[in-house]
């Protein structure tokens, strides 16, 4: 099977579009139209409270001007449905149930008035994160009852207790070859060859380390 090129712009209409959206949305254009592939304008509106008005139609009239043309968006649906989030939201629903009822997901098991109090709590004390202790605990044996299951509520993932080593044995690495990230004038070039060295050693968990490594 041929895999094809497809690439994607989603910004969030929560303001209009600027230099920095335009060349995010240049750069995938531009990949998508070179190797024959599919360009898609996907709207990430599910921030309703931030929401501003007229700027979905801001962002396709700015593309549009700049001879930018999606092959799927907000006006195009595509095979796959709707391109914009916000009417998408059974179906990713749908699936956040699924992954708790399977144990790899967890509702926060937190109201939104005790969040608005640990907020408020960490505001007084100056904090920088606010004091959910043993939240996963809390929330890995909580089911989603029916009569809660359209209250708003963020899905986290069950991470194994066996992905939190890498950061140390990256930092391990970084130790050992005495490199400083705050003077490292490479940070990125630093970050992608340890990153690969921990690949190469620990080869059957590089999905776990892409996704939790952080440096």
């Amino acid at each position: 099977m041929t895999l094809k090129t497809r690439t994607r712009f989603a910004p969030s209409p929560t303001g209009f579009m600027h230099i920095g959206g335009v060349r995010t949305a240049l750069f995938a254009y531009l990949l998508a139209r070179k190797n024959g592939g599919t360009f898609i304008l996907r709207i990430e509106d599910t921030d309703k409270e931030r929401e501003v008005a007229g700027s979905v139609q801001h962002i396709q009239d700015s593309l549009s001007w700049l001879g930018i043309e999606w092959d799927f968006g907000p006006n195009k649906p595509g095979p796959f449905g709707s391109c914009i989030q916000s009417e998408r939201l059974a179906i990713y629903k749908k699936y956040a149930l699924d992954l708790i009822a399977k144990g790899l997901a967890y509702p926060d098991p937190y109201t939104a008035e005790q969040i608005a109090g640990f907020r408020a709590e960490a505001e007084t004390t100056k904090s920088t994160t606010m004091a959910k202790e043993n939240m996963e605990e809390t929330g890995r044996g909580r089911s989603m009852k029916a009569e809660e299951s359209d209250e708003p509520r963020t899905i986290y993932w069950v991470m194994p207790s066996y992905a939190e080593p890498f950061k140390n044995q990256i930092m391990q690495i970084l130790a050992k070859e005495k490199i400083n990230l705050c003077k490292s004038k490479t940070f990125e070039k630093v970050f992608v060859n340890t990153t690969f060295k921990l690949a190469f050693a620990n080869s059957k968990n590089i999905k776990q380390l892409i996704v939790r490594t952080k440096v």
